[in-house]
């Protein structure tokens, strides 16, 4: 997501002040100041991000949400490794 982010940003601001965003949090502050710049630019972007949806096989079943639960703490945990 920051890197989407990122890239938006660079229709708004110059590359100078867009190379000290290295953190999230330098990202969404430099958001937050470019507000309407990126709203004005909003039409030059013409992409889709995929998105990933995780939900339990049965959202009524305690088990099933248990199972659930843990399989996404395996998987967060696998993706930050």
């Amino acid at each position: 997501m920051r890197a989407i982010g990122l890239h938006m940003l660079a229709a708004a601001i110059e590359k100078k002040e867009l190379n000290r965003a290295t953190l999230w949090d330098d990202m969404k502050q430099l958001w937050e100041d470019y507000r309407r710049e990126l709203d004005a630019a909003r039409d030059r972007f013409d992409f889709l991000v995929p998105v990933e949806l995780l939900v339990p096989s049965d959202a009524h079943n305690e088990r099933s949400v248990q199972q659930f639960e843990m399989s996404v703490v395996d998987i967060c945990a696998a993706r930050n490794n």
